[in-house]
């Protein structure tokens, strides 16, 4: 191979490095963007595709759906403060006579009842008595930053 060749291989190849390390930076800055705002770019808005959780609008509805019969559901409404004192809250849907006890947690920017909708149907039906927590900064817990607690 010729020395030229050579060069511009290595020149291509570095290239492409510094390509994806702004990449990278970006992409880095645009999720902190949208985890600080705790709302998505404006871009995304304007493209009801791109605002989905899927493609299938059947789906969304069904979560919906379900969102709103576990939020509607008779669950008892448990608070606690944090050492700050903080408000954290949680809502426990009992089973009649419990083969277990499920913790459940929704994810970062989530709801207990939105993550967890889907899947309530079937935790009550397999007896389980059923603990939703509410993360620290989101929904009906106190506190300024996301955190489990």
């Amino acid at each position: 191979m010729s020395l030229p060749l050579i060069l511009l291989l290595l020149t291509v190849f570095v290239i492409m490095l510094l390509m994806s390390a702004l990449l990278i930076n970006l992409t880095a800055r645009l999720l902190v963007v949208v985890a600080l705002n705790r709302r998505l770019p404006k871009i995304f808005t304007k493209r009801a595709s791109l605002n989905k959780i899927t493609g299938s609008d059947d789906f969304a509805k069904t979560l919906a759906e379900k969102s709103t019969i576990l939020k509607e559901s008779k669950t008892e409404t448990v608070v606690i403060r944090a050492y700050d004192g903080a408000r954290l809250v949680g809502h426990i849907l009992s089973a009649s006579a419990p083969k277990r006890i499920i913790i459940a947690v929704h994810g970062w920017r989530g709801t207990w009842t939105r993550d967890f909708g889907i899947v309530s149907d079937f935790w009550r039906q397999s007896d389980n008595t059923v603990i939703y927590v509410e993360q620290r900064g989101q929904n009906d817990s106190g506190g300024d930053y996301i955190t489990f607690g």
